[in-house]
């Protein structure tokens, strides 16, 4: 992104957050890095999928959010 990376979005997102419900955060990146993925779950990031995005993966996350 160029104006600030994925991870800055995220914590910009939770802090507006103020009724208690989070919104799911679908983090897709080319980023492997296990820091930055503990980094998203800490902020409350909902899945992370690595590009290129696996069908399977898609729907096992989606199907998370949804409780299926």
């Amino acid at each position: 992104m160029p104006i600030m990376s994925g991870i800055e979005m995220v914590s910009k997102i939770r802090a507006t957050e103020t009724d208690g419900k989070k919104v799911p955060i679908f983090m897709l990146t080319a980023e492997s890095s296990s820091s930055l993925k503990e980094r998203a779950k800490e902020l409350g990031v909902t899945a992370w999928i690595v590009k290129p995005v696996a069908n399977d993966a898609l729907l096992k996350a989606v199907h998370k959010v949804l409780g299926i």
